[in-house]
């Protein structure tokens, strides 16, 4: 199978502007299909720039003082936005920018807000993204990083930083090397060997044509490197300055090291994939480069849009169009259980998760009639999703009728506790019957557990509703015979203690009283109290002062009874 380099009459592509990233909208670009060799108006490619290979991206058609990857800062996203487009538009796109090199030195500079990249800026990007990791914005990620793997690292976003060092590599940005100079012989003088001033030395000394200097300053921050991050970073940057200048042996050699302190180095295994390929040994390199793929992704657009691999094009292409059609007879597979899934559910769900559900389905569909490597990837996750929304669907309405029963059993039970200590029963019979058909009809809901539609759900759900209107209009009823009951009780009390003080003032104004009139009247003779005519008259006083005291007392009684609880 043989790359075809695009395709007649494509569709357009719009993408929608997100700060420096770009999220990748439905539709594809528009590239237009070159015409067949030999043929009038035929595009030839642009010839081979008139400089040495950039050292941050590659390019013939700059000085590396002048890479654009310069103005770029925060890491790209344009690979995997790219992933999910069509694998032939991928690799038209970078066909396209391959035949035009200069495009993309104007294109690859950050957007001024509000503008849209076309398809071609995006591969631009995808470009300059590909050798981000030996491009001054990775440095700048890996400053105060002390992540322990190299991959998290690669995944690790910039952070503002201060110091001498600091200040060097920013001037080194802006191509200010009397500035970066001196900030780094501030920088080595206040801490000699420094790893991060060594690398920025390196990369200024690279910078300006001094290639035995850069090797020498990165061999001294692989020395005082403290982590094996540090000492990768170093390797690499090493094993790219041995191959830039021609030197194969020691470019393998760093390579064997950054081998042997990680093994997964996405980075070292490319570029030995390249070095092979430039060594005839296609085999091997093929080989390798989908052990690669499948491990990373983002290399399928990679090695598509890499124009270090374009000699190669064809086979490349002919191994990613079997792992393009794996991954999507992969991904039929886990549509096809999904939707099984969903047959299977279908019964037992909610119209509202039903409504959730299948327009993510059809999204998953649409993924996989685009074409996109990624897309397809993603479908064995959306799936697992769809399954997991099922089975929560599923199990959150079980679970919300099983807490409303369970909820409705207890005030149930409470209501029939109520009734059964209530003292009046002649007053509660008809709420008692109330209640134990409402039980009778819990009862009859069955077990949740053996639903076989959602009609049944739904239906219970009903029912649980009901119950819980009647319980609520019973629970106020019998609010209001617990009220009457207090009352009743009050009364009571406050009958049996106004009985009780009356009959003691009774006895002792009636009994007891007269047998004391003599001395009661001789006491108030001496006191000259003549308010009181007759023994009677005191008499009648005492009773009437003594009724009034008792219903005073009583009612205070009763009233503390209430409050404190005392039955």
């Amino acid at each position: 199978m043989r790359s075809r380099y695009g395709a007649d009459d494509g569709p357009s592509a719009t993408f929608e502007a997100v700060g420096r990233l770009f999220r990748v909208l439905d539709a594809e670009p528009v590239l237009p299909a070159p015409p067949p060799p030999g043929a009038e108006g035929a595009a030839t490619p642009s010839p081979q720039g008139g400089h040495a290979p950039c050292f941050y991206c590659g390019s013939t058609h700059h000085k590396v003082g002048q890479c654009p990857s310069r103005e770029l800062t925060d890491t790209g996203r344009s690979i995997q936005h790219l992933g999910y487009l069509p694998m032939q538009t991928i690799e038209a796109l970078g066909v396209s920018l391959e035949r035009s090199p200069a495009d993309r030195e104007v294109i690859a500079a950050p957007y001024p807000a509000g503008a849209t990249p076309d398809g071609k800026a995006l591969a631009a990007l995808a470009f300059f993204d590909i050798r981000w990791v030996y491009q001054l914005r990775f440095l700048r990620v890996l400053w105060n990083n002390s992540a322990d793997s190299w991959d998290s690292v690669r995944s690790a976003v910039t952070e503002n930083e201060g110091g001498f060092a600091w200040l060097a590599q920013d001037s080194l940005r802006v191509s200010n090397y009397d500035k970066a100079r001196s900030f780094l012989k501030l920088a080595l003088e206040r801490r000699p060997g420094d790893y991060k001033a060594c690398c920025v030395s390196g990369l200024l000394n690279m910078e300006l044509g001094d290639t035995l200097a850069a090797i020498s300053d990165f061999k001294k921050a692989l020395e005082s490197a403290g982590t094996n991050v540090h000492k990768i970073y170093a390797s690499l940057i090493l094993a790219r300055l041995y191959k830039l200048s021609g030197d194969t042996m020691r470019f393998r050699h760093m390579l064997g090291e950054i081998g042997r302190l990680d093994s997964g180095c996405r980075e070292a295994a490319y570029e030995e994939i390249i070095f092979k390929l430039g060594e005839k040994d296609e085999k091997g390199a093929m080989k390798k480069l989908v052990k690669l793929v499948r491990s990373d992704p983002d290399l399928f657009v990679t090695v598509l849009v890499d124009p270090e691999l374009a000699p190669h094009r064809n086979t490349i292409y002919a191994h990613l169009t079997e792992l393009m059609a794996e991954a999507k007879n992969d991904a039929i597979s886990h549509l096809e259980d999904a939707r099984k899934e969903l047959n299977r559910c279908r019964p037992l769900l909610p119209i509202s998760a039903l409504k959730t559900i299948e327009p993510a389905l059809q999204e998953i569909e649409l993924s996989i009639h685009s074409d996109s490597y990624l897309g397809c990837l993603d479908v064995p996750r959306r799936c697992g999703s769809i399954r997991v929304m099922c089975k929560n669907a599923i199990d959150d309405q079980s679970r919300e009728i099983t807490e409303t029963m369970r909820d409705l059993g207890t005030r149930l039970n409470n209501a029939e506790a109520f009734l059964k200590a209530y003292r009046y029963s002649s007053l509660a019979e008809k709420h008692r019957n109330r209640l134990a058909y409402l039980r009778r009809s819990m009862e009859r809901m069955g077990d949740v557990r053996y639903f076989e539609s959602s009609m049944e759900f739904e239906n219970c759900h009903q029912m649980c509703r009901e119950i819980s209107d009647q319980l609520t209009s019973i629970e106020k009823k019998l609010e209001f015979l617990d009220l009457s009951a207090n009352l009743i009780r009050m009364c009571v009390k406050f009958l049996k203690y106004s009985s009780i003080f009356f009959s003691i003032v009774f006895f002792f104004g009636i009994f007891i009283f007269p047998l004391l009139s003599e001395q009661v009247s001789t006491t108030l003779a001496r006191m000259d109290i003549s308010l009181f005519s007759s023994v009677w008259s005191l008499q009648k006083a005492f009773l009437i002062f003594g009724g009034i005291t008792s219903l005073i007392a009583a009612f205070l009684m009763t009233i503390r009874q209430v409050l404190t609880g005392d039955k």
